[in-house]
C-alpha cells in the first residue's frame, strides 16, 4: 500500500491526497486505515471538486467564517516571529496578502502565484519599511528576491500544513539567478585603500577585516593574548551561529600592527556601519581616481572575502579556509 498513488504513509499514520483543476487537497487518516477507504475518500473528494457535488457525509455548516490568506498570514507571522530575518519575511508575506488577501488559500493556484512573480520582475511592488532607504526604488525585483519572496510563501504553507502536505508553491519554478561575481580583491588595492583611509576606529576595524578574516560583529566578543600569540573569539547563537575559534597571531609585520591598532582604537567597543560605510566609500573613491580603476560592488565587507581567497590560494584547502572564516 505504501506505492498505492495518492496515498502516502506519514509518522502519525496515512495522508491521502489529490490535484483537481490545480488546487490541492489531502486528508490524514490513522495507522489501521484500510486502503479501501482512502481510496473511496479520493473519489468522493474528485466527484465533488470536479461537479460541484455536494458530499452528504460533510457536517452541517456553521456561521463561523471560513479563514482567509490575511487570516493565515498572520498566524504564519505569529509562529515564525523569532526567526532572525523576520522584518524581511514579514515584507515578503505582506505582499502575497496585498494580492491574495481576501481570498482562501485553497483557492490559489501555482499559476497565479507564478502569474505574480512575473508581475514583479517586471514592476516592482511598494515595500512597506520601517527606515527609509536613501536612492531611488528599484523598477523591478530582481531574481533573487523574487524567489526569496516565493520561498516565505512556501514556508507560510510548510508551516501551517506540515511538511507533507501538498503545497502549491512547489510547482511554481524558481527564477534564474546570475552567477556570483568574484569578491576578492588583490591585496595592494586591499592596501591601498587602508592607507587611504584615516587614523580611526572604522580603519582599525577594517585592518583586522583584511589580515585575519574577522567580521565587526566577532571583533566586539574577541580577545587578544599576547603571551600565548592567539586571539580568542568566543561563539555565537544568534542568526546561523558560530563555534568557538582560536587564531594564531602571525609574525607578519602588517598583521600584527593591525592589531596593534585595534586595540589602540578600542575596536571592541564597536562601530556603528554608517560611519564605517562611509570612511570606506572616500577612501575608495580616492584610490579609483589615483589608480584609474572602476570597483563597483566593493565594501568593507570585501575585506573579508579578499582574507578568504588568499588563504584558500595559500593551502587549497577549501575547509581550512571556512574554518578560518568561521
Amino acid at each position: 500500500m505504501a506505492n498505492e498513488k495518492g496515498i502516502r504513509r506519514t509518522s502519525s499514520g496515512w495522508q491521502a491526497y489529490l490535484e483537481v483543476k490545480g488546487r490541492h487537497y489531502s486528508k490524514r487518516f490513522p495507522p489501521d486505515t484500510a486502503l479501501e477507504t482512502m481510496q473511496a475518500w479520493r473519489i468522493k473528494r474528485r466527484a465533488i471538486a470536479e461537479h460541484g457535488l455536494t458530499d452528504p457525509a460533510a457536517p452541517p455548516s456553521t456561521d463561523a467564517p471560513t479563514p482567509t490568506f490575511r487570516d493565515d498570514a498572520l498566524a504564519y507571522l505569529d509562529a515564525v516571529a523569532a526567526m532572525p530575518t523576520f522584518d524581511q519575511r514579514e515584507q515578503h508575506i505582506l505582499l502575497w496578502v496585498s494580492v491574495f488577501g481576501h481570498r482562501t488559500r485553497a483557492s490559489i493556484t501555482s499559476a497565479e502565484i507564478r502569474a505574480a512573480l512575473q508581475r514583479w520582475r517586471m514592476k516592482a511592488p511598494v515595500l512597506k519599511r520601517k527606515r527609509k532607504r536613501r536612492g531611488r526604488p528599484a523598477a523591478r525585483l530582481g531574481p533573487a528576491t523574487c524567489n526569496k519572496i516565493r520561498t516565505a510563501l512556501q514556508h507560510l504553507y510548510t508551516v501551517l500544513d506540515g511538511k507533507s502536505a501538498p503545497n502549491v508553491v512547489k510547482d511554481v519554478p524558481k527564477f534564474r539567478e546570475p552567477d556570483a561575481e568574484p569578491r576578492a580583491l588583490p591585496y595592494p588595492v586591499v592596501q591601498a585603500i587602508l592607507d587611504a583611509m584615516p587614523r580611526s576606529r572604522s580603519k582599525a576595524i577594517c585592518q583586522v577585516m583584511a589580515y585575519f578574516g574577522i567580521p565587526p560583529s566577532s571583533q566586539q566578543r574577541m580577545r587578544i593574548d599576547w603571551t600565548h600569540g592567539v586571539i580568542w573569539i568566543p561563539g555565537r547563537e544568534k542568526g546561523k551561529g558560530t563555534r568557538p575559534r582560536v587564531l594564531p597571531i602571525p609574525k607578519q609585520p602588517q598583521a600584527r600592527a593591525a592589531l596593534k591598532a585595534w586595540e589602540r582604537e578600542e575596536g571592541a567597543r564597536g562601530v556603528n556601519s554608517a560611519p564605517l560605510a562611509l570612511s570606506f566609500r572616500r577612501a575608495k573613491q580616492k584610490v579609483e581616481d589615483r589608480l584609474k580603476i572602476a570597483l563597483p560592488g566593493v565594501t568593507a565587507y570585501s575585506f573579508r572575502h579578499a582574507y578568504g581567497t588568499a588563504m584558500y590560494r595559500a593551502t587549497k584547502d577549501l575547509r581550512a579556509a571556512q574554518e578560518a572564516l568561521g
